[in-house]
């Protein structure tokens, strides 16, 4: 049609040289096979069903290996299930080389898509700007502006572009979910859940709301409720990955460390887990709670560290590997094996592995100094890490507070802590999972304590236990603040119930000897 139409069109405004229209053929497929399979991934994606869709353009490259659209989406199905690296990267390549088979959209889509890879989100975020110069409405730059927005950290520009693409598409799964997650990182929780019961109500058989709906009740500590939800998705699709992940995570927050572990095996036993989901379940402790860290909870610290071995079977590529090294560091850093992490992070660095791993290994190094307390050092590294990351807005400054605070507990600055600690307020610390949200209030406790704030100490860490059940050592933490405070009866009953939870950690534990020396004392009324 656009073929019989251009010349009609070319003549009534004096234009001698007609353009050529492309085919659909030409810019996707001549195999009906092969774009059969590649609508079916397209849906599955766009319901966030990566076990599915990424099946699913592979067996339409099977039909056309030239298929450079089903190579793009490829590419981004496989890093949305957690995949990082070679695998995500090889697939934009190939699909870049064969770019001349791509429509014009698509094209710049796909260039944006390879600088958010490179760690050049602002090259990304001018492609996507002239983008909706041209097409200010499409649903798809849109949802890949936000996502690249929310990825780096700019909650409020992801907020902002993703309310205005939901007043055009108030139900597309991947706007909807950076709507409702950038609201909740910048504090506003209820607003988040209205919109998302709102979306369950139009969308009774959609799991995506549900499951963001578990994902909330989480961060708020309600895991009855959280669970509620999650087996409402399994109702409608029993096999869901992210609803079995949030069962745990329910048995976790109630402090059932056994059930929690159970089930993340029993996940595990899955085959049809993509890998990138596989090794996120075993060792993503920083932002989730994981199999490493459910060991790790429990004091057993070797069991944790043999997860991280056992993943790392799993990782050929090098920069994934620097990300599940990244959160090996976390994990050894709270065993207090600091000069271990600053070795490691150390060799990461002299590696030829890209911006990423160095930006971790100088993380990881800075952490590791505070502990070691070469303060300045710490901030040299710090300075260092500030440098190389200095595009990464939002993450790159929760982790200068964060180990600024670190480096001002170190000091014995209370005051200067807490300024730090208020400053990652804005970047959604007190609603994140895993060991950023375990630290932050640990840390913010820790200052309470130091400012001699005792009440507010204990508070914090009561919250902790609310939203984190299964992480025995704020009973032990808390404990210690209730003894100073005289409140002995309660002290009594928390190093208690560290000590059964902590009854098959790894012996010789400083926190171990500690707690039952104290509980004995406070027994004989000492």
């Amino acid at each position: 049609m656009i073929a019989e139409v251009l010349p009609l069109v070319s003549r009534e405004y004096g234009i001698e040289e007609t353009p050529v229209a492309q085919s659909v053929t030409t810019i996707t497929t001549a195999s009906t096979e092969a774009y059969k399979h590649f609508v079916a991934g397209i849906l599955a994606r766009e319901e966030w069903q990566h076990q599915n869709a990424v099946p699913r353009f592979e067996q339409a490259l099977e039909y056309d290996s030239t298929f450079a659209l089903a190579l793009f989406k490829l590419s981004q199905a496989h890093f949305e299930s957690g995949t990082r690296g070679e695998v995500v990267n090889d697939y934009a390549d190939k699909a870049w080389e064969l770019r001349t088979r791509l429509g014009i959209k698509d094209g710049l889509l796909l260039k944006a898509w390879r600088e958010r890879l490179n760690l050049r989100p602002r090259d990304a975020l001018s492609t996507y700007q002239a983008m909706l110069a041209r097409w200010p409405d499409d649903r798809e730059v849109l949802g890949a502006l936000a996502q690249l927005l929310f990825y780096f950290w700019y909650f409020d520009e992801a907020g902002e572009v993703a309310r205005r693409a939901l007043s055009l598409y108030p139900d597309d799964v991947i706007i909807t979910s950076v709507g409702w997650s950038s609201l909740v990182y910048l504090g506003h929780m209820e607003e988040a859940l209205a919109s998302i019961r709102a979306f369950i109500a139009r969308n009774p058989t959609k799991v995506n709301g549900l499951e963001e709906l578990g994902r909330r009740y989480l961060e708020m500590g309600q895991a009855d409720s959280a669970e509620v939800a999650f087996r409402q998705v399994l109702e409608i699709d029993s096999s869901n990955f992210w609803a079995q992940w949030g069962i745990g995570n329910c048995h976790y927050q109630r402090g059932d460390l056994n059930r929690a572990l159970e089930t993340f095996e029993h996940i595990l036993s899955r085959s049809d887990l993509l890998s990138g989901q596989r090794v996120d379940l075993m060792t993503n402790l920083r932002q989730s709670i994981c199999l490493s860290w459910i060991h790790a909870a429990a004091g057993r610290f070797g069991k944790a560290l043999d997860v991280f071995e056992e993943a790392q079977q799993l990782v050929s590529d090098p920069e994934y590997d620097a990300r599940v090294e990244r959160n090996r560091a976390w994990l050894l850093l709270r065993m207090r094996r600091a000069e271990e992490v600053l070795l490691a992070a150390r060799a990461l660095a002299e590696r030829d592995v890209g911006r990423y791993a160095l930006a971790k290994a100088l993380e990881n190094s800075a952490r590791a100094l505070v502990r070691l307390d070469s303060l300045e050092s710490a901030r040299r590294t710090l300075q260092e890490y500030l440098d190389a990351a200095e595009e990464w807005r939002g993450s790159s400054e929760y982790t200068s507070h964060k180990v600024s605070a670190e480096i001002a507990l170190a000091e014995g600055n209370a005051k200067r802590a807490l300024g730090y600690l208020e400053e990652m307020k804005l970047y959604g610390a007190p609603y994140f999972q895993g060991l950023l949200g375990i630290e932050y209030r640990e840390d913010l406790a820790h200052a309470y304590r130091l400012a001699g704030r005792l009440d507010e100490a204990a508070e914090v860490l009561k919250e902790l236990l609310r939203i984190h059940g299964g992480h025995a050592l704020a009973h032990y933490q808390l404990g210690q603040i209730l003894e100073e405070m005289g409140r002995t009866a309660e002290a009594e009953k928390e190093y208690s119930t560290f000590l059964r939870a902590w009854a098959d950690a790894d012996e010789g534990l400083p926190q171990l000897e500690y707690a039952r020396a104290r509980l004995a004392a406070l027994r004989a009324g000492s």
